[in-house]
């Protein structure tokens, strides 16, 4: 991956969000824990080759990155997303959604902490 990790834009978030702080930390903090079990669930998709399963996944973190304001994070949710949909899976592709996750995860964990 040769594209630098996303940028969080708090302000911008806080603005989705209704700037409602206590809502963004449930958020936050419910995306930082439950992120490696969303990372493991894609591999265990991509490793079973249920394209069903690593469809649904790849939406849901869609939608929770989405919520985020992680454009990169959406694109590689989306494109796993619409892999499996056609059928057809990339290590690559699923490897680098699992890294943004975490990363994205890490992020959001000095957010809520700081």
């Amino acid at each position: 991956m040769t594209e630098q990790l996303p940028i969080f834009d708090r302000v911008a978030v806080l603005e989705l969000l209704g700037n409602d702080e206590a809502l963004f930390h449930t958020l936050a903090g419910m995306f930082v824990e439950e992120s490696a079990q969303y990372v493991e669930q894609i591999a265990e998709a991509a490793a079973a080759g249920d394209l069903a399963m690593l469809e649904r996944e790849a939406h849901t973190i869609k939608g929770l990155l989405a919520t985020f304001a992680d454009t990169r994070g959406v694109v590689s949710a989306q494109r796993v997303e619409e892999m499996a949909r056609d059928g057809r899976t990339e290590a690559a592709a699923v490897a680098e959604l699992q890294q943004l996750v975490a990363a994205f995860a890490d992020l959001l964990r000095r957010e809520i902490v700081a």
